[in-house]
């Protein structure tokens, strides 16, 4: 199944690879609200671009297309901070076999990618994605956005965010689908400056601050990636799997997650809603990671874990975690771990 999905990636990008230039996007076309992909093809950002005119919890880009590549052409994409209100940078939903490649997004309020996809109808799932040489800077600070319903209980935010669902998880075993196949994250950076903390609506607040989201995705591939300065007033992490399945995490460096409630490198929810819900990950490979600074503060501060992982066959091969600090000095700051498998 590995040799496969990879084969596949290179046939995708080799596809990429002899179309022309493309259309090329106008920067000016980005502050008329929020460009649309609607038909397959090759696409490139013309220039620096600051996306206005944006309606709310709109993208700047949204890909309504499968089959497309959108090249940032080593530019840079954000959001006028009048329209900063959880606006995503680049929104794709419900579509398959897309390349999002080469540039920045910056100083945008929303996740700096948001993928969405349903299990219904089977012919809407999504396959075949790849991220690769982004870099994602202050991110994430103000959107919130929920699964599709079947996994977790609470908003998340940060720099790529993945959301799909799945079919009824089974207490042991693979055996389930997940809406998301086939996910490629290479080359990417996701660095928030120090003092953007997420401040989660509710109370008390509910929702992680996360570099890299994943939920319901089966062959997923991180590698040669970066997080760092993931902050929140409830939870941070620099890497989250939820109803994973067939992952390997390569080559991750994961360099501060302060938040007041949990902090963790990597992370995944535990099963603790009633009745009990299935959130397990299964397969997952960590190798050649550090996870390092990793800082649950306040009263609030429940855990600080280097590494925890919900589920059953993990390998962890050359990874390091180091400075995993509980602030907290009250009964509920019961955790301080470099490695919990739940």
């Amino acid at each position: 199944r590995r040799v496969l999905f990879r084969s596949g990636l290179v046939l995708l990008a080799g596809s990429c690879a002899t179309v022309p230039q493309g259309k090329l996007i106008d920067p000016q076309d980005l502050t008329r609200g929020t460009y649309i992909i609607s038909t397959p093809g090759h696409y490139r950002l013309g220039g620096d671009a600051i996306a206005s005119g944006l309606a709310s919890g709109s993208p700047a880009i949204r890909i309504a297309s499968s089959n497309v590549t959108l090249d940032l052409g080593g530019h840079a994409l954000s959001v006028r901070p009048t329209d900063n209100r959880g606006n995503a940078g680049i929104e794709i939903h419900g579509v398959s076999n897309v390349t999002v490649t080469h540039g920045t997004l910056s100083d945008i309020g929303g996740a700096g990618v948001l993928l969405v996809c349903d299990l219904e109808p089977p012919a809407r799932r999504c396959a075949n994605m790849a991220f690769t040489q982004l870099d994602l800077r202050n991110v994430g600070r103000q959107g919130e956005y929920g699964d599709l319903g079947n996994v977790f209980n609470r908003p998340f935010s940060g720099g790529i965010v993945m959301f799909g669902r799945s079919t009824a998880v089974p207490v042991t075993g693979g055996a389930w689908e997940n809406s998301i196949d086939g996910v490629l994250v290479s080359g990417v950076t996701v660095r928030n400056d120090a003092g953007q903390k997420h401040a989660f609506s509710g109370s008390p607040p509910a929702g992680g601050m996360n570099g890299l989201t994943f939920a319901s995705v089966s062959n997923l591939r991180v590698e040669e990636s970066s997080v760092s300065g993931m902050a929140s007033n409830d939870a941070a992490a620099c890497i989250f799997l939820g109803r994973t399945r067939t992952v390997l995490v390569r080559r991750l460096t994961c360099n501060g997650a302060t938040g007041e409630r949990n902090a963790n490198g990597l992370d995944s929810m535990a099963n603790v809603l009633k009745p009990l819900a299935i959130k397990k990950n299964y397969d997952v490979r960590v190798e050649d990671s550090s996870f390092a600074d990793i800082h649950a503060t306040g009263a609030r501060g429940n855990e600080a874990l280097g590494v925890e992982l919900n589920g059953e066959k993990f390998v962890f091969d050359r990874v390091t975690v180091s400075d995993v600090v509980n602030d907290s000095t009250t009964a509920d700051g019961n955790r301080a771990v470099g490695i919990q498998i739940v």
